[in-house]
């Protein structure tokens, strides 16, 4: 009974995204919200929708709506998956939604953004995501935050909304790395008992999947910001409720390991900017989306499907994360931090000195005349 009711949710969320986008399409057309790829560093090749982000939200409401009038018919071992998000989260939600849209259709500027980003954030702390302690990886013992759990919160908040945010590049991208994201979560914290905001999960999930029908390449629609930073927060939400719980160090991590792409591209922007001398928030054609198809020499959707890949890599190993012995996750650990390095290296990120290969071939030329002279 309980499983069908949180399928029912999902497909609710689903086939309202499916039916409505269509029509979200030709008003956007209509209401000239598009976007024209007017700039080089857009893979565009033509005039598009970008306010699906309004679709996906509808979808959420919806599911929530229904998952509202179910409540009553579950039994209470099971009543803790479908505790719905406070009105404050939900709040802060529709929140996140205007200011994209508004954003889509005017832009504004990034002091203005982040400071209403900032004012989310701290309703969504009022609504109880809240990180109130992290645990010390020397000793193992937790550290209450006190005064600086709001600081804190905040700050993991602006990092993994602006993050999804930045991933928004090519058809499909955002919105199926949020789905791989979402369900490595959810699927962790339920196999450890955790069952916050799982509702939430449920309805965001099945709203891309209905809107993926429209926004894989090549896109009909594209969430822009309006659903990017309404997904970023959806995300950071769940991140935060993951973070808060941990009771060790190791698993304070899960949560930035599954959320590792969208991560990983945002401090290399960061970097790239900073050593370039230029804004945090300067636009540029250097994220990791473009640099998969510059780097592989591959296609926009065969670069969305290495970074799925990728991805779903960073789900397997944060979840494997939640059920190792300590040894294991040490291994892990290490196993991870070389598999992003790699990844750097293959996407040139990482350049090694000319230096280094002179010396190399310098070692190899040594060996092979010491062998011929040995023999």
């Amino acid at each position: 009974m309980e499983i069908l009711v949180i399928i029912l949710g999902l497909l609710i969320s689903l086939a309202t995204v499916f039916v409505l986008t269509p029509f979200l399409c030709r008003f956007a057309v209509r209401m000239n919200w598009t976007d024209r790829p007017t700039e080089s560093r857009k893979i565009h090749k033509k005039t598009t929708p970008h306010v699906g982000g309004l679709a996906i939200f509808a979808g959420f409401i919806t599911g929530l709506v229904y998952f509202y009038f179910v409540q009553g018919l579950i039994s209470i071992p099971y009543s803790g998956f479908y505790q719905l998000p406070s009105l404050l989260i939900l709040l802060g939600a529709a929140g996140m939604v205007g200011l994209g849209f508004y954003d889509d259709l005017f832009r504004i500027g990034f002091k203005r953004k982040f400071l209403f980003q900032i004012i989310v954030a701290v309703v969504a702390f009022w609504g109880g995501i809240q990180i109130t302690e992290i645990v010390n990886p020397i000793t193992g013992t937790a550290i209450y935050l006190g005064a600086m759990s709001l600081p804190v919160t905040v700050f993991v908040m602006l990092g993994v909304i602006n993050a999804v945010n930045l991933l928004d590049g090519l058809d499909g991208l955002a919105g199926g790395v949020v789905i791989i994201v979402l369900l490595t979560l959810s699927l962790t914290y339920v196999s450890v008992g955790n069952y916050a905001l799982f509702p939430m999960v449920v309805v965001v999930t099945g709203s891309l999947l209905g809107f993926l029908r429209y926004n894989f390449y090549p896109a009909a629609i594209f969430m822009g910001d309006t659903g990017s930073m309404f997904l970023g927060y959806i995300v950071a939400c769940y991140a935060v409720v993951g973070i808060g719980s941990a009771t060790t160090a190791t698993s304070t991590l899960i949560p930035f390991i599954a959320i590792g792409l969208p991560l990983i591209d945002t401090a290399m922007s960061m970097i790239r900017r900073l050593m370039n001398h230029k804004s945090m928030f300067h636009a540029d054609s250097d994220h990791i989306h473009h640099r998969v198809i510059r780097e592989l020499k591959v296609s926009s959707r065969a670069a969305v499907m290495v970074l799925y890949t990728a991805s779903v890599v960073f789900g397997i190993i944060a979840f494997a994360l939640a059920h190792a012995d300590p040894m294991l996750q040490t291994l892990l650990l290490f196993a991870t931090l070389v598999l992003v390095v790699l990844f750097l290296k293959i996407l040139n990120y990482i350049q090694v000195p000319d230096a280094v290969y002179k010396m190399v071939d310098k070692h190899i030329a040594a060996r092979k005349e010491s062998s011929y002279s040995g023999d």
